[in-house]
């Protein structure tokens, strides 16, 4: 397989283009809303889930095309960053922190790791 950076930068027109669609999907199913609320929206379900999640499967997963990456990051990310906020927050640390330390967390991580074990 290609390095994982690579292989990162191949994926990132897709991701641009999942997200303009999921964009168009949402204005269409919520048509009286406007369009900065569906941006705003779109934006920050791609922050809490489908970035991260797709970022650690990057690590995990070696062979998975860019549907399945995306389905299986949106549900990791979901995982990993519901359940330390839910934890987080019995420990009284505010969800309004959580929402922006854990996904910039897993982010961060997962691009070290994807810089640090770069395969030659």
């Amino acid at each position: 397989m290609e390095n994982k950076i690579d292989a990162l930068k191949k994926d990132g027109i897709y991701f641009i283009a999942a997200f303009l669609a999921v964009t168009v999907i949402f204005k269409i199913v919520f048509y009286n809303e406007p369009i900065l609320s569906i941006l705003r929206l779109v934006a920050s379900i791609y922050w809490l889930f489908v970035i991260p999640g797709t970022l650690i499967s990057y690590l995990i997963f070696e062979e998975l095309v860019f549907v399945e990456r995306f389905v299986i990051g949106i549900l990791m990310g979901a995982v990993l960053v519901a359940i330390p906020a839910y934890y987080l927050g019995l420990l009284g640390v505010d969800i309004r922190y959580s929402i922006f330390i854990l996904p910039a967390a897993y982010m961060i991580i997962s691009l070290g790791f994807m810089f640090f074990f770069k395969k030659k």
